[in-house]
């Protein structure tokens, strides 16, 4: 009779012990709630070791041009003005907007393809090489392969 109480006894506190800890699962502290939920999480599930739970890397893209934004830089270089025209980037993914004529200046976003941006000014830099200056004071290639008049 003894060894049956026991075991009663045990198996209440089993099942007690387990029904808790399933309804502690998926409670997190306010502490915790606050974290930031980018970084990777460790979760312990019991009778196991902690293991770990990444989330799939996320690639860094740049902004798509979609002005009106400011040019940080000082102009050094002279520019030609235009008319303002419409052109549209021939790329199949992406044409960079840099801050100055040249792909040594800062690449502050991209024109995706057939995107359409008003240029008003032609600079050319030392490299003898010509930019198109956009109405917002950022420069594109000038290069007929990748900017055209239509899109296709």
């Amino acid at each position: 009779m003894k060894n049956t109480k026991i075991k009663k006894i045990i198996a209440i506190s089993l099942c007690t012990a387990t029904l808790l800890s399933l309804g502690a699962c998926g409670k997190k502290k306010d502490k915790e709630k606050n974290k930031d939920e980018s970084k990777p999480s460790v979760e312990e599930t019991a009778g196991s070791s902690a293991t770990q739970t990444t989330q799939p890397p996320q690639a860094a893209a740049l902004p798509t041009l979609s002005g009106p934004m400011t040019n940080p830089n000082e102009v050094t270089w002279t520019v030609t003005p235009m008319d303002p025209t419409i052109k549209y980037a021939n790329v199949n993914e992406s044409l960079p907007v840099r801050s100055g004529p040249g792909s040594s200046y800062d690449q502050v976003g991209v024109l995706t393809r057939n995107q359409k941006v008003i240029v008003d000014g032609v600079a050319t830099n030392s490299s003898n090489e010509q930019w198109y200056k956009t109405q917002d004071g950022f420069y594109i290639t000038a290069n007929s392969t990748y900017v055209v008049d239509n899109p296709v």
